[in-house]
């Protein structure tokens, strides 16, 4: 039962540390065009799961997959006119790398970690150590998070209303 919730629905919690649960938000882009699944743990799942001398073939398999994906902003970096975003797919160490320009995304400037973002775009490149970068990008910057839950229980700060 707690898997179903763990995949079905973000958690955070409330200025008291209440558990909250707010439902995932759905694709907003053509599902069409851009596929939900896989995800970035279950591609590297099958990346690490292939034989050692054939993970970097299987890897490639993924190149050129339209995909669009919920994830949560970990780091930003500027790069002239762009910016590079590291993402992670839910709470799992999976570094999504995007490069955007920055005018087309001002509301990236506010953003903080744990931001979610869904992003949709093309597979230039897996990695066997866990990185996916991809290109053609557009994003839709679901709720900009002003702090993050950190430490031990009954410690707060920066604390996350919903």
């Amino acid at each position: 039962m707690f898997g179903w919730l763990h995949r079905n629905k973000v958690w955070a919690f409330d200025r008291f540390c209440a558990l909250k649960n707010v439902t995932s938000s759905p694709p907003p882009f053509d599902q069409e065009k851009f596929r939900t699944r896989p995800l970035p743990k279950e591609i590297q799942n099958q990346i690490n799961t292939a034989a050692p001398i054939n993970r970097n073939n299987r890897a490639h398999e993924f190149d050129g997959l339209k995909v669009q994906w919920q994830t949560k902003l970990h780091d930003a970096r500027r790069r002239g006119r762009d910016i590079r975003l590291m993402l992670q797919d839910s709470g799992y160490y999976h570094g999504i790398y995007i490069n955007v320009n920055a005018e087309h995304y001002p509301d990236l400037k506010l953003a903080k970690r744990g931001t979610i973002i869904w992003v949709a775009g093309t597979i230039a490149d897996c990695t066997n150590g866990g990185g996916i970068a991809l290109r053609d990008v557009e994003l839709r910057i679901v709720s900009l998070s002003r702090g993050v839950w950190r430490g031990l229980p009954g410690l707060w700060f920066g604390a996350r209303r919903i």
